[in-house]
């Protein structure tokens, strides 16, 4: 699974490649809302695909990101 560490807490995140034929194909980012993670996205994945290469990632505390510390600084 991928994950990145940020100061010491490891985030998950998935990059996806656009199915497009396109070359030149831009990417976004996508974030789900309080109390959701990443999986949020799934239904409209495929439609973004089609024209975009897609980084969405579980902020801390959601889905397979780490908690971290108790305080949020």
């Amino acid at each position: 699974m991928p994950y990145i560490d940020r100061n010491g807490m490891n985030i998950y995140y998935e990059y996806l490649h656009s199915n497009s034929l396109n070359q030149q194909i831009d990417a976004i980012l996508i974030i789900h809302g309080a109390g959701m993670n990443l999986r949020s996205w799934d239904l409209i994945v495929p439609y973004l695909q089609q024209h975009y290469h897609i980084l969405r990632y579980d902020l801390r505390r959601h889905g397979l990101s780490d908690k971290g510390p108790d305080r949020v600084a």
